[in-house]
């Protein structure tokens, strides 16, 4: 998918992707494809080291509590 390879390449400064923080190391990237809307929650490890937890089809404006769930236990995972 183009998206993936342009956050790789151009990082925070891709365009037609939103970076939003969400709780603590937890963040959310957003962007739209032809059929739907997606979100990829993930964690900064480094600068250039980000690693994508969950990623899902946007359903509604607010990001469920059990997809949060989810990207929370293995962020949890990924930072022992």
């Amino acid at each position: 998918m183009e998206v993936f390879n342009e956050i790789e390449d151009q990082g925070f400064n891709a365009i037609r992707v939103t970076f939003k923080p969400i709780d603590g190391k937890l963040w959310e990237i957003k962007f739209k494809s032809e059929s739907a809307g997606y979100r990829i929650l993930y964690v900064l490890l480094e600068q250039d080291l980000m690693v994508w937890l969950h990623a899902f089809s946007k359903k509604s404006q607010k990001t469920p509590p059990k997809e949060l769930k989810v990207a929370r236990k293995r962020m949890k995972e990924v930072l022992k």
